[in-house]
């Protein structure tokens, strides 16, 4: 009896042990990642409270990175749209950490010798990788539309996520100086006089993907339209009770305005670092307000619309994530539609704006005043690590990281994105 009394308190000591080294397994590796996930969700639901910020390099780093190896990254064909991957075809020799780009397509020994590759999360989906491999899985779009970018198990095969959200491991903010440049023009930039633009539709927009949308903003702009409101569409989208009238222009104020008259002879405008098409510039500053709807409502997705909007001296109708967009806009910039309680809210506020000078020139103080902080971190950012600064910058994030456990965790929570 005593033996086997001694052998029972050996199987319950050993089981007390080894749950107890369980449970510290659990909690390492699932309950802090979780939890510090869903801090940080919860901040930013909390309020605008500015994300943590610059990611200069990812602060994480398993063991310390050799400058002297270096790492071949390939791109896959279908990697990459527009100019988004221009830094990939451009290496820039002076980085202080090492990386090779090894060439573009779908050649199956260049695949196999990359220590990275990098792939359209949405375009393509990736075959297994071999060991010594790393994927780069990179998205511009919203996940609200792909949804699979928002799914654990689909994400899983990459172990990077390179995009534009602040949570992803790699971070492109270059959208933003794609439109605004250094900002260092809006102060000079001429805007329609109030009177000019009480003349015209009230509402500006320019919305041409009709289908692909989550957040009804082509019937909340019609709803608009309803209660009173007059808007154009100068995009594919036709509106129902849109204004069909040509916008007015003020042709004495037009000849004495150096803006104006620099860009009248100009397909497009030089603003900043990049070219805006002048119609959506100055089409749309001659009204009071611009519709600047994102076609979904998720966090860190907010493109050039409001930009736009911005520049053109209108004041913006938001409709996007209200999660982070104002850690994204200059304060005290925009109407949020998320602010209001209903439509019919929103309207006798802009109708109370267009009868009231003082208080809609409120809305326009911002463009004389420095930039908060939390934006032009954002912007001083994208400037440096854009171009041949991007390759740096993503470089040495591989390098920092490469040897890291795990794969791309933190996928979109649809709790935020819809």
């Amino acid at each position: 009896m005593a033996t086997l009394a001694s052998t029972s308190r050996k199987h319950v000591l050993l089981f007390a042990f080894g749950a107890v080294g369980l449970l510290n397994f659990l909690i390492c590796y699932y309950y802090y990642p979780l939890r510090a996930n869903y801090i940080e969700d919860s901040v930013g639901v909390a309020g605008p409270v500015s994300s943590p910020w610059p990611p200069s390099v990812p602060s994480i780093a398993r063991q310390a990175p050799s400058p002297s190896r270096v790492i071949r990254i390939y791109q896959h064909e279908l990697a990459c749209y527009s100019n988004r991957c221009w830094w990939l075809q451009h290496p820039n020799d002076k980085c202080d950490y090492r990386c090779m780009f090894t060439g573009m397509g779908k050649n199956e020994s260049a695949l196999a010798e990359a220590d990275v590759v990098v792939y359209d999360a949405i375009a393509s989906r990736p075959r297994e990788k071999q060991k010594h491999q790393r994927y780069i899985g990179f998205y511009w779009e919203s996940p609200a539309i792909h949804k699979m970018l928002m799914s654990q198990n689909y994400m899983s095969i990459y172990d990077f996520e390179y995009s534009y959200r602040m949570k992803a491991d790699l971070v492109d903010l270059s959208s933003i100086v794609e439109i605004v440049g250094s900002f260092e023009h809006i102060a000079t930039w001429d805007v329609v006089p109030f009177s000019v633009k009480k003349k015209n539709v009230m509402i500006t927009s320019w919305i041409s993907n009709c289908d692909v949308t989550t957040n009804g903003r082509i019937p909340r702009l019609e709803q608009l339209i309803s209660l009173g409101v007059s808007a154009r569409n100068f995009g594919r989208c036709a509106l129902k009770g849109g204004s069909s009238l040509s916008q007015y222009h003020d042709l004495a104020w037009e000849s004495r305005s150096p803006n104006y008259s620099a860009l009248k002879n100009k397909s497009l405008a030089i603003i900043g670092a990049t070219k805006i098409p002048f119609e959506n510039l100055y089409e749309g500053g001659v009204s009071l307000f611009y519709y600047a709807a994102e076609n979904s409502n998720c966090e860190y997705y907010h493109t050039e619309k409001a930009w736009v909007a911005l520049n053109s001296g209108a004041i913006p109708i938001y409709l996007g994530s209200n999660v982070t967009a104002r850690d994204y806009f200059p304060e005290n910039s925009m109407i949020y539609l998320a602010d209001f309680n209903s439509t019919e809210d929103l309207a006798r506020h802009l109708v109370s704006l267009s009868h009231n000078e003082s208080a809609y020139n409120k809305y326009l103080e911002w463009r004389k005043l420095p930039l908060a902080h939390h934006l032009k971190s954002k912007i001083d950012f994208a400037l440096k690590h854009r171009n041949e600064g991007q390759w740096c910058y993503v470089c040495e994030s591989l390098h920092r990281q490469f040897n890291r456990r795990g794969r791309v965790s933190r996928v979109q929570d649809p709790k935020f994105c819809n």
